[in-house]
């Protein structure tokens, strides 16, 4: 929200600016060479901030059949030859790989996804990004092998680099992603028989969760939450369903917030198959406290393994 309130600011003192000099200067061809400055500069800031209008529509407001114009915009924007990022010219992409998975159209996820990963870019920034959305994808599709690959080179790509992590803003997005590549790798290992990697991981995760700004008010309860899947797996129910029902009592107040809400449901969804009246009742109590975020659709969420 801070980028997007930024973009619609240089966007404003961008117009002003040129403005007052546009209209002081009398000549031309002066004229016509500070309009086309005007406009290629100006590419720095329109992509990018239609990209962040059309993330903040399909991620905080779920309208995203609006989310994917602005996002399309975008992403064709930055391959005109305007001034801006290389790196950002795969966000656009990514955003819409992103809104197709919300969806349930893999197909389409993976076409943006690799059309993501085809942007060369040079920057370990959008190598990173596009290594996650691809593992997403393939998670999502059931090519667990194939999102392991891509998700493990993603972590490699992530602790292997530091550059612009000291811009607040930036390194929660990045972080954000790589606490969701940690625990698909985490499930991943859960569903192939590897129990003591998928604790392991999911405590990592916990871990790096409890650190982050944006996600540490419900990293109790995601810790407690991946235990009861590990548990669930393991054939233990009774602990499973102790762990779970703890993570409802330590999710915070409004678990509609969008870094709440994916946690908040994946513990849902584990309710729902333990049989027990308390499992039952702790189930319709957080499904009402949801409300109409109840669907969240991203199929990343830690649910347990039969």
């Amino acid at each position: 929200m801070r980028t997007l309130t930024f973009g619609l600011a240089i966007w404003a003192i961008n117009i002003a600016v040129f403005a007052f000099i546009f209209m002081a200067n009398h000549h031309p061809g002066t004229k016509c060479l500070w309009g086309l400055y005007a406009f290629w500069l100006l590419g720095a800031s329109i992509p990018s901030t239609l990209e962040e209008i059309g993330v903040f529509l399909s991620e905080y407001l779920q309208l995203y059949n609006p989310a994917k114009l602005f996002l399309i915009a975008s992403h064709f924007l930055y391959k005109l030859p305007l001034a801006g990022s290389k790196e950002q010219r795969s966000l656009g992409a990514i955003g819409l790989a992103k809104i197709a998975m919300m969806q349930g159209n893999n197909e389409l996820a993976q076409k943006w996804a690799d059309e993501a990963m085809a942007t060369d870019c040079g920057s370990w920034r959008a190598e990173f990004r596009g290594l996650s959305v691809v593992g997403w994808a393939e998670f999502r599709r059931g090519e667990y092998e194939l999102a392991e690959g891509h998700l493990r080179k993603s972590w490699e790509v992530f602790g292997s680099n530091t550059e612009g992590m000291q811009f607040k803003a930036l390194a929660d997005q990045l972080s954000e992603y790589h606490a969701i590549n940690l625990d698909l790798l985490a499930q991943i290992s859960l569903r192939a028989g590897r129990f003591d990697e998928a604790e392991q991981l999911f405590k990592r995760s916990t871990k790096f969760r409890s650190e982050m700004n944006s996600l540490k008010a419900t990293a109790t309860a995601y810790g407690e939450n991946t235990s009861g899947a590990v548990a669930f797996a393991r054939g233990d129910i009774q602990q499973a369903e102790a762990l779970i029902l703890k993570a409802v009592s330590d999710l915070p107040a409004d678990v509609r917030l969008k870094q709440h809400r994916t946690v908040a449901v994946a513990i849902l969804k584990n309710l729902e198959l333990v049989k027990s009246e308390a499992a039952k009742d702790a189930y319709r109590a957080l499904r009402m406290r949801l409300g109409a975020n109840v669907h969240t659709g991203d199929g990343l969420t830690t649910e347990l393994v039969k």
